[in-house]
């Protein structure tokens, strides 16, 4: 079986959802790019992203590719889950799990904060002082940024770890959340490589942490426990709001869109059964104020 060259960091499995015929509008968020219409395997990708080096210098381009499709085999399965029962208003605890999981996944792989941290250490990818050794700065990152997520994943369920070692941060943020299914009429959701897309500052944040409302509209500069909500596209017509009220809240189509498209650092996408005419216009300042917040953050990994 040849090795895998093309490293997705956001699944085939939720882009595929997103397709049409095959295919997906792609604009780019972090190169100035026109929009094109691409296969769900041709974005989201780096070429050996997930690639690590070994102790002896060799190259393993699948170990990290397999751990990860556990996951992201859990959370498709999950995803079928919802849109099989057209009656679930609230995703109950056995179906978020894995969605949850996916979504610490997605923070820990993102290309963007791998590459922030390598710049805050001084490394880039192309002069990389440890390069062709087991300290090559991708390696290192994904052991610790990736690796741990993958970790603590396979021994939740293992009633003789210890519960410290079980714990995830992000999923248990969000697994504190309530979790509305929003379900729409019309193919009318986008994706980006920002799987959970945070936003807002909730009105009861407590704690020490500087409120920065115009990052927060973007996803930045708020913890995830102070957030005021978190958005998720499942497909061009489902999607998740999740929230620390009791009841459900709504969010339009618009709403999960904006959260999507301002959270992005790498990519938008949608349907090529909508016509880019239609719904760019509408999305363009969502898009532009994206751009700039990519444009001033360092290049991704």
């Amino acid at each position: 079986m040849p090795k895998p060259k093309k490293h997705h960091f956001v699944p085939q499995m939720l882009l595929n959802r997103f397709a049409f015929d095959g295919y997906l509008w792609h604009l780019s968020i972090e190169r100035e790019e026109q929009l094109r219409r691409a296969r769900p395997r041709e974005i989201g990708h780096v070429k050996g992203g997930h690639t690590l080096t070994r102790l002896d210098g060799t190259r393993d381009h699948e170990s990290l590719e397999q751990a990860m499709s556990s996951i992201e085999g859990e959370a498709s399965a999950a995803i079928r889950g919802i849109e099989a029962d057209s009656a679930m208003a609230v995703v109950p605890r056995e179906l978020a799990e894995p969605l949850a999981w996916l979504a610490s996944l997605q923070s820990a792989r993102s290309r963007a904060l791998l590459g922030y941290i390598a710049s805050e250490v001084h490394i880039s990818k192309d002069a990389d002082p440890f390069a062709d050794t087991v300290g090559d700065i991708q390696s290192s990152l994904l052991r610790v940024a990736v690796m741990s997520v993958l970790e603590t994943w396979f021994i939740r369920n293992d009633e003789l770890a210890r519960p410290k070692d079980q714990w995830d941060f992000v999923t248990h943020q969000l697994l504190g959340m309530r979790w509305d299914v929003m379900r729409y009429p019309d193919r009318s959701l986008a994706v980006s490589d920002a799987f959970a897309a945070q936003f807002g500052i909730r009105e009861d944040a407590q704690g020490v942490f500087d409120r920065d409302p115009l990052g927060a509209m973007y996803g930045m500069n708020t913890p995830l426990w102070a957030a005021k909500g978190v958005t998720v596209a499942l497909t061009p017509r489902l999607a998740l709001n999740l929230h620390h009220g009791e009841t459900r809240r709504v969010a339009a189509a618009a709403a999960v869109n904006m959260h999507t498209i301002r959270s992005a650092r790498s990519f938008i996408a949608f349907p090529t059964d909508m016509d880019p005419d239609d719904v760019l216009p509408g999305w363009m300042d969502w898009i532009i104020g994206a751009k700039a917040i990519r444009a001033a953050l360092p290049k991704s990994l």
